[in-house]
């Protein structure tokens, strides 16, 4: 028996072949054109159609390497409906096959003797500098076995038969990422079989018990006591030595977050409309939190918190990625357009990310013809997706768009039907969602991502719907599949005039009703708030920030978000305050007042149980000025978790 054949559902064929071409070998299938089967000796599967058509598949072989007299380059309907006939003829001869083995049955030397020596040679380089992978084991939520490494994803389309392993790097299969991602499976297999997810290390764990980044440290300690108000000239010095001291360490993560803190003190600098004070509490967070879990043997090893080797940039090969939505903001005289993106078949999110002048007058429909890269259109990317032979990206995330594409790119238009994309990549029940991001690890050491709180939610019920004149926020209440009810907020921005029309329209079914809503998602008191890039419904992909004006929105009601009363979210908002305002000001500077609001944020962090936060609070209100980093940390910790 073919098991290889019988473990192909229709999500692996259709990233074997496209979506369309499956679709017509599927319907042709059901109609009829079906072939005569015949099954070899040495497990080959032969077929031949009514049209003199004939189609081959010889054991151990992927849909590529099969044969077909129809003269198509690639995999074509042949082949797929010759899998269908081969599945729907073991199906009536036989009871229900077992499912597909898991990846970490394979045999070591069968896994090293099916690829070339210099394959497993670079595997071999790759696990003596160690990595992370993450293990994704199959579930009927998600048939297909998964592992997530640094610079790859690779998927097993039927299991343990490494025929049909695919990897998105340049080469797609039979990869040195194959070999990693199958004794990533063998390892977590060994800790525990049953676990339907866990993260190994593969080679020696790095870890450096003692190890010290002065640089680093002083770099904090200097943001604490001048303050971001004091310019990003002061920090300067101490942000080199920084940057020096984590490059020299090649420690990936820790570099981003360093940039990042460079962004923030250049934004207060340059009066930026994107500048929050309240974002260097989590910078600061961070970097203490980093370097000191890599100074550890926790859970999470060093190279697992600063990225150590990862590496800044990798090469992509052939991929379909398809756009989840869009956000268009102005920052002075720049606009900076930022395109979320997929992978339909490993589910990666990647981002793209450019920047232009903004004109003095814009013309309507400018922000739609907005030109991210040759040939490619904002509008067009963001309501469609693309197929390209080569692509480049960040270790964060971020999709690297060029001239160099030439013509190995095709742009094409979707409809918004997110129904087939992996079951990881949607959330359905929020509730299930948050208690697992509680489980995993804090958000302060997870790898660094351009789109880390970006997500897609399946829509159940969109109601009340209505316009804040005041805030000038459009709102609206929603449920996914379990119910959940969380709240999408939009509020208007000059630099995508039409977004609240256009975003009214598609919450009130105006293109058909709405299926899935994709954008970033944050906690705000009682409830999870989303703030919509795209909206996806029974007809088309609404992308708020690349519409027009079309007066919608004067029809909508007017209404706000209740005010819910979360006492324990409030208390650590009046904390998150004193923080922020001592970050600004610097602890040198901070006056009287800034003492006598710390005190009152202790005493009710202290009245409500958080004892421990109240204590270093009310130490620095006293004049303690050393433990600012670890109090961010804490704060930020009891928020995720609440």
């Amino acid at each position: 028996m073919r098991t290889d054949l019988l473990a192909l559902g229709s999500e692996a064929l259709t990233q074997l072949s496209n979506a369309g071409l499956y679709k017509r070998a599927q319907r042709e299938f059901d109609g009829g054109y079906r072939p005569e089967l015949r099954v070899a000796d040495d497990g080959a599967v032969h077929g031949r159609y009514a049209d003199g058509v004939e189609a081959s598949l010889p054991a151990g072989a992927s849909l590529r390497e099969g044969r077909c007299t129809c003269g198509a380059a690639g995999i074509c309907r042949h082949r797929l409906a010759l899998v269908l006939a081969y599945q729907s003829h073991a199906s009536a001869a036989s009871a229900t096959p077992a499912p597909p083995a898991d990846p970490s049955s394979i045999d070591e030397a069968a896994l090293v003797a099916s690829l070339p020596r210099a394959i497993v040679e670079a595997a071999r380089r790759l696990t003596a500098r160690g990595l992370v992978v993450d293990v994704e084991r199959a579930s009927a939520a998600d048939p297909i076995a998964t592992a997530r490494l640094p610079t790859a994803t690779v998927r097993f389309l039927a299991g343990a038969d490494l025929a049909f392993a695919r990897c998105d790097c340049a080469l797609g299969e039979r990869c040195e990422h194959v070999v990693l991602a199958v004794r990533a499976f063998r390892l977590a297999a060994e800790r525990d079989a049953g676990a339907p997810r866990a993260r190994v290390e593969l080679g020696a764990r790095d870890d450096a018990t003692a190890e010290q980044w002065p640089a680093v440290d002083a770099l904090v300690a200097l943001v604490v006591e001048r303050g971001v108000a004091a310019g990003a000239a002061t920090h300067a010095a101490a942000l080199t030595a920084a940057f020096d001291e984590a490059r020299e360490r090649r420690a990936t993560w820790l570099t981003f977050a360093l940039e990042a803190l460079q962004e923030w003190l250049h934004g207060f600098d340059a009066r930026s409309a994107r500048y929050r004070t309240e974002d260097g509490i989590a910078l600061v967070a961070e970097l203490a939190a980093r370097t000191r879990a890599a100074s550890g043997a926790g859970a999470l090893s060093r190279r697992d918190v600063l990225g150590v080797d990862e590496p800044m940039e990798s090469e992509l090969g052939r991929t379909r990625l398809v756009s989840l939505g869009a956000r268009v903001q102005v920052d002075g005289g720049t606009r900076v357009a930022r395109v979320a993106l997929i992978d339909p078949d490993t589910g990666t999110r990647l981002v793209v990310r450019h920047e232009s002048t903004v004109a003095a007058e814009a013309a309507p429909g400018a922000i739609e013809r907005l030109r991210v890269a040759p040939g490619v259109a904002l509008g067009a990317l963001a309501r469609g997706q693309i197929v390209a032979t080569t692509l480049r990206r960040r270790a964060n995330g971020e999709l690297k768009i060029g001239a160099t594409w030439g013509g190995r790119l095709s742009l094409t238009p979707q409809n918004g039907d997110w129904r087939t994309l992996p079951a990881a990549a949607v959330i359905r029940d929020l509730a299930a969602w948050r208690d697992a991001e509680r489980e995993a690890a804090p958000g302060v050491l997870r790898p660094r991502h351009g789109l880390a709180d970006f997500r897609v939610i399946a829509l159940d019920t969109v109601r009340d719907v209505a316009y804040d004149p005041v805030e000038q926020c459009l709102t609206a209440w929603c449920e996914d599949a379990a119910g959940n009810a969380f709240a999408l907020v939009r509020e208007h921005d000059g630099a995508a005039p039409g977004a609240l029309d256009a975003l009214y329209a598609a919450l009130t079914g105006a293109d058909g009703a709405p299926r899935f809503v994709a954008g970033p998602l944050r906690r705000d008191g009682a409830f999870v708030r989303v703030d919509p890039w795209s909206v996806a419904t029974t007809t088309r992909l609404c992308v708020p920030d690349t519409e027009n004006a079309t007066g919608a929105l004067a029809a909508a009601p007017v209404g706000r978000l209740p005010r819910a009363h979360d006492p324990l979210a409030s208390v650590l908002h009046d904390a998150a305050l004193v923080l922020a305002e001592a970050l600004h000001r610097g602890l040198r500077d901070a006056g009287e007042g800034w003492r006598e609001r710390a005190g009152g944020a202790a005493a009710k962090l202290d009245a409500v149980g958080f004892a421990t936060l109240a204590a270093g609070i009310g130490a620095a209100a006293r004049g303690e000025r050393r433990a600012i980093a670890d109090h961010c940390l804490r704060l930020k910790s009891l928020v995720e978790r609440l």
